[in-house]
């Protein structure tokens, strides 16, 4: 009697996703401004995380620890007033230019900066304090300590597009931005005395330039050209169900064409073995789908590694072979699959 077993809805899906290297590193900066009114900051080593997504960077700037002060060494900005004790309402301000962030001497203009505002020159923030002293102490103010003894209030991070002209390697990144302080000093109690707040354009002019390195680095990143792909048996016999074929193809898509990448099956949900041809993956009712991937130079198995300076933007073909057991029975199956794509 022959033998034989419909398969129907015989699917095998092959969910595709890309991993993304990230990469930390700590940095310190002292930082001196030339500003008239704020002669020096001192800052304690910040913790700084780089992540590099494709063409996309992301500098995390934690907060800083307590021991950040300004020395303040101001000539008094109204004339003294003998007996008359004086309060300062002092404005802090950062901006980040738009093209802060300098990836080795690439200037990459910032998309977002999260404590900052955004402004025709690019990212600004504000905070406010203030001191008192003497009537006759217009010349030495003293120190002053930021608010969390934080440079960055709050955290700061801030996101970039990498532009073409930035290839994969290891670079010096740094980001820049302006330090200045604004100043507003009125008498105690309020006689009408009272200076005006220097301007924006003022507390810039006056503001020196900080820099915070940090190393960085750029590494390929590629995806695939579907985020899914789906390797369907069809509906066939037993006889023909033995060592059936399915396959599919797809493009693996680098921002560089440049670095090996590697591509590789994983099991998902199941235990996978691997072999010669490729990973061995379980199906339901009792079936095997040998998953393999061929490479443009004829390379296969269950992962395979591609130079794409010399093959730019290759094909890929998924297989799926399917393979019987003792426990393999008649109906549908299924089964599915991780595809993970890394630059070596």
């Amino acid at each position: 009697m022959h033998k034989e077993m419909i398969l129907r809805n015989c699917i095998l899906s092959v969910r595709i996703v890309c991993l993304f290297l990230l990469y930390s590193q700590h940095c310190y900066a002292d930082i001196y401004t030339t500003a008239v009114q704020l002669s020096r900051v001192s800052i304690a080593t910040p913790t700084t995380i780089v992540k590099t997504d494709g063409k996309r960077i992301r500098v995390d700037i934690s907060r800083i620890p307590v021991g950040t002060v300004d020395t303040l060494s101001a000539l008094c900005p109204v004339s003294p007033t003998p007996g008359l004790s004086r309060n300062a309402a002092l404005r802090i301000r950062h901006v980040i230019p738009k093209n802060g962030l300098l990836i080795g001497s690439e200037p990459v203009e910032i998309i977002s900066s999260s404590s900052h505002q955004p402004s025709s020159y690019g990212f600004t923030t504000d905070y406010f304090t203030s001191f008192s002293w003497g009537a006759e102490d217009c010349f030495s103010v003293g120190t002053f300590t930021y608010p969390q003894s934080s440079v960055f209030w709050p955290p700061t991070v801030v996101e970039a597009q990498l532009p073409e002209s930035i290839t994969p390697g290891h670079y010096q990144g740094k980001l820049q931005f302006r330090a200045g302080l604004g100043i507003s000093l009125f008498t105690s109690p309020l006689t009408g005395q009272q200076a005006d707040l220097p301007s924006f354009t003022q507390i810039l002019a006056s503001a020196g330039e900080v820099t915070i390195p940090f190393p960085v680095e750029v590494k390929n990143s590629c995806k695939f050209s579907n985020s899914g792909i789906t390797l369907d048996h069809g509906t066939i016999t037993y006889d023909e169900a033995i060592d059936n074929i399915a396959s599919a193809t797809t493009s693996l898509i680098c921002d560089y064409s440049a670095g090996v990448a590697k591509v590789e099956i994983k099991s998902a949900g199941v235990t996978g073995v691997k072999t010669a041809d490729g990973i061995d993956i379980p199906l339901s009712n009792g079936w095997i789908s040998t998953l393999s991937v061929e490479g443009p130079s004829g390379q296969h198995g269950s992962s395979i590694e591609i130079d794409t300076s010399s093959t730019p933007n290759p094909m890929l073909r998924f297989k799926s072979t399917l393979r019987s057991t003792k426990d393999s029975v008649l109906g549908p199956f299924a089964g599915s699959a991780v595809a993970v794509v890394t630059m070596l």
